[in-house]
């Protein structure tokens, strides 16, 4: 049972006198800085996990999927590997375990090995070919195929620097499905932290703590959408130099990809606030119906966003062959008639929308 009182007066008097606390020795529960909803994975039948250091997580996860699910483990630690293995030795899922480079997470290293051992590299010639061969094997023949799982789950966030994490997450966005989620476990910082961090559990190495003012932002840039936190910590892990350092889980999805389409669609924004922007600039007005290309409105009706805002199609059907492109730079409210098929929609009728004016 958390003493709240106890630890706020703690933390209260180390942020004061400037002093370092480690919170995690103190609690002694895990429970406390570490976890994500299990019911986030539970329904998903395709799961990739990338990096396993953290075992607590990583079996929390295999207790918590569905009996036919797959789980794909990519690490590039042998020794976190072999660790993980004594853990999952008795585990309804058996996951998949893979050692991998994780900068280049297509690349299968067991045939990387078998290859070598068959034809050792003796010449700059035979090296050009090696290359060009796994250059071959990667792309037609890949560890992980694209849009092959449900559900990301990153486990290694503070364990590279920002360059590593970034390709990883670009990578991660690729290897998803459409409507895919990702699931990041990630120590966080309030504010910018220059003493260095060797560990902060489990003897994780730590090279990277983000901002929480900055996190979601990187994962906008690589084209995430519906971005948020679905945890934080209730006591910070550590607190060094009046700066917590608290653990997040982040959620993320994967949108429908593609070109923006006008096939009459539209959005109902339903509140509670005011007015909204969506990750692709899109202005929703609570109460008014927002006119949306056909891509917008499968990611607005995905369940990322089903509980505020509600879909409205067309009674007609536009061809893709008779759809004319969206103009996203325009924000318009959809004329009801529009919708019911009394009004025509044209494109060049300029009169079919309503450009909102925003102040």
């Amino acid at each position: 049972m958390v003493n709240k009182e106890l630890y706020k007066n703690m933390i209260n008097i180390a942020i004061q006198k400037n002093e370092d606390l480690d919170m995690l020795s103190v609690a002694g529960n895990l429970n406390e800085f570490d976890g994500f909803d299990s019911n986030e994975i539970k329904d998903s039948k395709k799961i990739l996990v990338i990096g396993c250091a953290n075992t607590r997580s990583i079996m929390s996860l295999l207790d918590n999927v569905r009996d036919d699910a797959e789980v794909i483990i990519l690490e590039d630690d042998k020794n976190y590997i072999n660790n993980l293995i004594e853990y999952t030795e008795e585990c309804r899922i058996k996951p998949i375990i893979k050692l991998c480079d994780l900068t280049n997470m297509k690349l299968n290293y067991e045939f990387v090995g078998r290859l070598i051992n068959e034809k050792p590299i003796n010449s700059i010639e035979e090296y050009l070919k090696f290359i060009k061969i796994i250059e071959n094997v990667t792309k037609n023949n890949p560890l992980i195929r694209n849009e092959w799982a449900d559900v990301l789950f990153v486990n290694l966030y503070n364990r590279y620097d920002k360059n590593i994490i970034k390709n990883i997450m670009a990578q991660g966005f690729t290897l998803l499905k459409e409507q895919g989620k990702i699931l990041i476990n990630v120590v966080l910082s309030d504010e910018n932290i220059k003493k260095n961090i060797n560990n902060l559990f489990n003897n994780i190495q730590i090279k990277n703590i983000p901002l929480e003012s900055e996190m979601l932002n990187d994962l906008e840039k690589v084209g995430y959408l519906a971005i948020g936190y679905t945890r934080r910590s209730t006591l910070p892990l550590r607190i060094v130099k009046q700066v917590e350092l608290r653990s997040y889980v982040v959620k993320a999805t994967k949108g429908t990809q593609g070109i923006c389409k006008e096939k009459g669609h539209s959005v109902l924004y339903c509140g509670p606030w005011k007015e909204v922007i969506d990750d692709d600039g899109h202005r929703l007005i609570r109460g008014k119906r927002s006119a949306v290309c056909e891509k917008t409105f499968k990611n607005l009706t995905s369940e990322s966003y089903r509980a505020e805002v509600i879909g409205i199609e067309p009674y007609y059907i536009i061809s893709e062959e008779e759809a004319q492109v969206f103009d996203c730079s325009i924000r318009p409210i959809r004329d009801p008639k529009i919708t019911k098929g009394i009004k025509k929609l044209e494109s060049k009728n300029i009169e079919d929308i309503e450009e909102v004016k925003c102040c």
